[in-house]
């Protein structure tokens, strides 16, 4: 267990402007955390329209469940493809494959939009954790 340190002034400024930083960062990392998790949820309406569009129905359980934390999302998106998957090949409708189509396309620019946001989040976490290093060398 580390004992009592007495910090000098100057010292103590040091901790404290990173500790500041740091949480700076961990503002701006929930925000992207937050537009990430927004962007998934998005995705993953298109991707049941996609089921819908492709099967003529909605899953039941998709529809109960209100997909709230990013696991949820990516596991109820996995349910779904793998419903489209078992129900095997099929003829689609002129209408179904452009329903299709078109919300495959909006699922691929919201992954695009997605990757910029976990790119960012990823380097807002690598600040935090710098910050945080900077306060522990402080330590003797």
């Amino acid at each position: 267990m580390v004992g009592h340190v007495d910090f000098t002034k100057e010292v103590q400024k040091t901790h404290d402007a990173n500790l500041k930083a740091g949480a700076d960062e961990a503002r701006r990392a929930a925000q992207t955390a937050r537009l990430l998790l927004r962007g998934l949820i998005q995705a993953h309406d298109h991707g049941l329209r996609v089921t819908e569009a492709v099967l003529g129905q909605r899953s039941g359980k998709a529809r109960q469940t209100k997909v709230t934390t990013i696991p949820e999302v990516m596991e109820s998106m996995d349910r779904e493809a793998r419903r489209i998957l078992r129900s095997g090949p099929m003829s689609l409708t002129v209408r179904q494959i452009k329903m299709h189509h078109e919300h495959v396309s909006a699922m691929i620019r919201i992954a695009k939009q997605n990757i910029s946001l976990a790119k960012k989040f990823s380097e807002q976490l690598i600040v935090m954790r710098e910050h945080l290093e900077a306060i522990l060398a402080l330590y003797p």
